[in-house]
């Protein structure tokens, strides 16, 4: 038999964390969702199965966002997969991100709300310290991935 005793209430780490590559990437199913009418949607993936995106994100209210750990003062390139239709494109995008650094582009025009693209969306700096990344939008997002470029 094992024992163990713990002063205090123990703190778990469930934050994301990059693979054995560095990157790390967020999942529509990973995020944590705030307003209406955000939600996860389920769409049918080629060659079978689901694939699942974000969807319904109609209003600035709407917020995703998820838990992550980067590595301190490491640069990330950051990539994400969304779909937008014709005559929805051109939303302002922002990408909040721990410290203070935002990233922000343009909706681009996908072709419909099923046809996903990656796009690059720029680079930041990881902050010292752990944090939430909050994600705003008026498309759909399937994943967002961050990509180390360098060491």
């Amino acid at each position: 038999m094992i024992r163990l005793d713990l002063q205090g209430v123990p703190r778990v780490d469930q934050s994301i964390r990059p693979d054995s590559k560095g990157v790390l990437r967020l999942s529509a199913t990973s995020a944590t969702l705030s307003g209406n009418p955000l939600r996860v949607e389920s769409l049918p993936a080629t060659g079978g199965g689901t694939r699942f995106n974000l969807g319904y994100w109609t209003t600035p209210d709407a917020e995703a966002g998820w838990s992550v750990g980067l590595e301190a003062g490491r640069r990330y390139r950051v990539m994400i997969e969304l779909a937008c239709k014709p005559g929805a494109a051109g939303a302002d995008m922002s990408l909040g991100l721990a410290g203070g650094t935002g990233l922000n582009f343009k909706m681009p025009d996908t072709g419909g709300w099923s046809r996903f693209e990656t796009i690059e969306v720029g680079e930041f700096l990881a902050p010292d310290t752990d944090g939430p990344i909050p994600g705003e939008a008026a498309g759909n997002v399937r994943i967002i991935e961050f990509i180390p470029t360098g060491p």
